[in-house]
């Protein structure tokens, strides 16, 4: 089987060779449009991709579903299901297969904080291994074949999202396929306040104001 490299090596060698249909599909799962996703006050980060790339008349068809939670959020929805968030956001994705040729790998690209990668029971195939660094990735052996889906694909972060990159990848002998997507959930530089520090957020803005109309009145 062709190995397979980091998502940086693929943004630079493989983009030129990808053709891709964002999306929300028919088709997508449970993930995509959840209305329990995380909302940063700007977005509800939750929605859906279709993948679609062709190589030597070979098709890799596949819709990408993504959706961040917060942990008690996730715990009330899929709690039980295989994984246990150890950070106050859970980054989750799922590959819903549309077509003949069967999903090998998951990447998503990283570069700051993710701790726990795993899998939970929402699909049709487990992750057969899962690894972090330099990108959190999921390997399917054997793959997401068609017309399956990937179970919950899932890992933990302390910060908020941005939005990132993601290789599809299917390696079989009918060749060798990948789709790259741009905008998909991952964790960005900034971590999400605790609740100390809201608080203390808070309590600031109020003395500023108070402070602010005590000058006005005199």
């Amino acid at each position: 089987m062709p190995r397979i490299h980091s998502l940086t090596f693929y943004c630079v060698m493989l983009c030129c060779a990808l053709t891709l249909v964002p999306a929300s599909s028919s088709s997508a799962g449970e993930l995509a449009l959840h209305p329990d996703a995380f909302n940063d006050g700007i977005q509800s980060w939750t929605g859906s991709f279709s993948l679609n790339t062709t190589v030597d008349s070979v098709t890799l068809i596949a819709d990408l579903d993504f959706a961040v939670f917060t942990a008690a959020d996730f715990n009330a929805n899929y709690g039980g299901l295989g994984y246990t968030p150890d950070g106050p956001l859970v980054y989750t994705y799922q590959l819903l297969n549309n077509g003949t040729q069967s999903i090998t790998t998951e990447i998503v690209g990283l570069s700051n904080a993710v701790s726990s990668i795993g899998t939970f029971n929402i699909g049709d195939v487990d992750a057969s291994t899962t690894a972090l660094g330099p990108d959190a990735r999921w390997d399917f052996s054997p793959g997401v074949g068609s017309l399956e889906d990937s179970y919950g694909l899932v890992f933990s972060s302390p910060n908020l999202p941005m939005l990132g990159n993601s290789l599809t990848v299917s390696a079989s002998q009918q060749g060798f396929l990948s789709a790259f997507q741009f905008g998909v959930p991952t964790p960005g530089a900034v971590a999400i306040p605790e609740p100390a520090s809201l608080f203390l957020l808070g309590l600031g803005g109020l003395v500023a104001m108070t402070q602010l109309t005590r000058k006005r009145r005199a």
